[in-house]
């Protein structure tokens, strides 16, 4: 039968303020990081939110299948990765040495059939609300981070109080364009 049960989520909500706070140490000390939004983002109903903090990072955003969490014409938007991606996507999270992802449970066709080098020099963070999106043993990511987009993202809002993106982010940013 049914058990209600298994449903409930195993999600790390009561550490995200430390988490989020190490999350941006990692952006801040990053020289090319890169956020990929995947559909758990609209799920999550976390789009205001996501535009906010991607305004205020000021870094390369990719999307999954997602078109519609950040515009096309929008100056942090830099593609879609994957076999079926483009190439600035690709450009993009292949150069990143960071790539943050969230809610994108990184499908076969969004990391290519080699994963092993799906974004090979990035130090690879992954937010996803199903745990079990994050034990799946192609992309190895090294900090998997278990809750839902929007609490995750309104955490990070309130870590990015006071934010001053690096200067290397901007010449970065530039150059995936």
């Amino acid at each position: 039968p049914y058990d209600p049960g298994e449903d409930a989520l195993d999600s790390d909500e009561s550490r995200l303020a430390g988490i989020c706070r190490e999350i941006v140490e990692k952006i801040t000390g990053a020289k090319r990081p890169v956020i990929m939004a995947g559909s758990g983002v609209r799920i999550a109903g976390a789009v205001d939110v996501f535009q906010r903090v991607t305004g205020i990072l000021g870094i390369p955003v990719t999307t999954a299948w997602t078109h519609d969490t950040i515009a096309s014409d929008n100056p942090l938007f830099c593609g879609r990765p994957g076999s079926i991606g483009d190439r600035p996507g690709n450009f993009t999270v292949q150069n990143s040495d960071l790539l943050l992802v969230i809610g994108s449970r990184l499908n076969i066709r969004q990391v290519s059939y080699n994963w092993n080098f799906f974004a090979r020099h990035a130090f690879k963070i992954q937010v996803d609300v199903d745990r079990e999106e994050l034990k799946k043993p192609m992309v190895r990511i090294d900090m998997p981070v278990c809750s839902d987009a929007r609490l995750f993202l309104e955490e990070m809002e309130r870590q990015l109080e006071g934010y001053i993106p690096a200067r290397d982010h901007a010449s970065w940013l530039a150059w995936c364009r």
